[in-house]
């Protein structure tokens, strides 16, 4: 028995630590206790449960982007003196002339009204092959004779004044040049005997043609 004891605990020597055996009573193993387990067996593990995979969460569907869109370009500003540099500069009245009949007057610039207004006389409506037309009378500033004219007319313009009711005038359409700068622009028909400048230069001359510097005059002959 001590020898059976003894090759047993050296074929298990290489494998585990000894393990020790209870003796029995008398040296002899009974018939009636339970079998005993190897001695070379491993110890058992306990049951390890499985855990459950969780599965990721979806990704969201990205939404498509929207293509760029360039901005608009807006133009650059011009410098005013660039512009001012292309007109010609007028002063606070000037030299006009008026063709026909080729009449030369002392013109007031006026930024302030919107229609030349010319001094003329005996202004008289007419139709003439079923068109209306226009008769009145221009005065040379140098003799004093008037002169008969003759134009189509364009429109009646109603004119504020301050002091007094509405004037309703007739309008021409006229040659007008001051210095180089010629243009042909509608002028309302009036009686400026009382008024200091014979004819009055709106802006519908000016526009896109002249600035106005009003600390000059006479600029342009």
């Amino acid at each position: 028995m001590i020898a059976s004891l003894l090759l047993t605990l050296s074929s298990c020597s290489s494998q585990q630590p000894l393990v020790a055996i209870e003796p029995t009573t008398g040296g002899v193993a009974s018939s009636d206790s339970p079998a005993t387990t190897d001695a070379c067996a491993p110890p058992e593990q306990p049951a390890v449960e499985a855990l459950p995979v969780e599965e990721p969460d979806a990704e969201p569907a990205l939404e498509p982007l929207p293509p760029p869109v360039c901005p608009e370009v807006k133009p650059c500003p011009a410098c005013p003196a660039a512009v001012a540099n292309k007109k010609a500069i007028l002063g606070e009245y000037e030299r006009v002339t008026i063709n026909p009949p080729g009449f030369k007057y002392l013109a007031r610039i006026d930024t302030g009204a919107t229609t030349t207004s010319i001094h003329a006389t005996d202004i008289m409506r007419f139709e003439r092959d079923g068109e209306n037309w226009v008769s009145f009378k221009l005065h040379d500033p140098k003799t004093g004779k008037t002169v008969d004219m003759e134009r189509e007319l364009k429109r009646r313009v109603r004119i504020k004044q301050a002091e007094s009711e509405d004037d309703r005038r007739l309008t021409v359409v006229m040659n007008l040049k001051i210095g180089t700068l010629a243009k042909q622009v509608e002028v309302t028909l009036s009686d400026r005997d009382n008024m200091e400048f014979p004819v009055l230069i709106g802006r519908n001359f000016l526009l896109d043609s002249a600035v106005v510097d009003v600390s000059f005059k006479r600029l342009v002959e």
